[in-house]
């Protein structure tokens, strides 16, 4: 479909048979396994509101991470949710690879005393980071929700 906005229409356009045929490899992504020390591993999700906002706390915590592996013997400690976007996640060093499942959300609001009903929003983000467990690994692993890691 076409969307002529001038015209107030919207356009059927009739494609040829190989440009509809889609791949499922097409639209797979595959990230590479990043190396971490084993032990303790220091996960920092990074959120800085964007400019002229706030995280929204009117409700209660405006923040939320959810963590979990695969294996889940990854994972010796750290799991589950909580309201921080850190945490410490302790690797069980005879697993020596698997993925990292982080969901993190974050809420802000226009930062405005002056506007009664300021705009929200949502930020939301998944991740499946493969991990593999080497002596020579980083002991800290920042994934980006909104900013920069600074």
């Amino acid at each position: 479909m076409v969307v002529e906005s001038a015209r107030h229409r919207l356009t059927r356009l009739r494609l040829p048979e190989e440009a509809v045929q889609v791949e499922s490899a097409a639209y797979r992504t595959q990230r590479e396994a990043t190396e971490v020390a084993p032990g303790r591993l220091r996960l920092d999700v990074v959120f800085q509101a964007p400019t002229g906002q706030k995280l929204d706390e009117r409700y209660g915590p405006s923040t939320r991470l959810l963590v979990s592996s695969t294996p889940p013997e990854l994972l010796l400690g750290g799991a589950g949710t909580g309201t921080d976007l850190f945490r410490e996640l302790d690797l069980d060093p005879e697993v020596t690879e698997g993925v990292l499942h982080v969901s993190a959300m974050a809420a802000s609001c226009d930062d405005d005393p002056a506007n009664e009903y300021p705009a929200c929003h949502v930020h939301q983000q998944d991740w499946g980071v493969p991990v593999k467990v080497t002596e020579s690994g980083v002991a800290r692993l920042p994934l980006i929700l909104a900013g920069m890691d600074g």
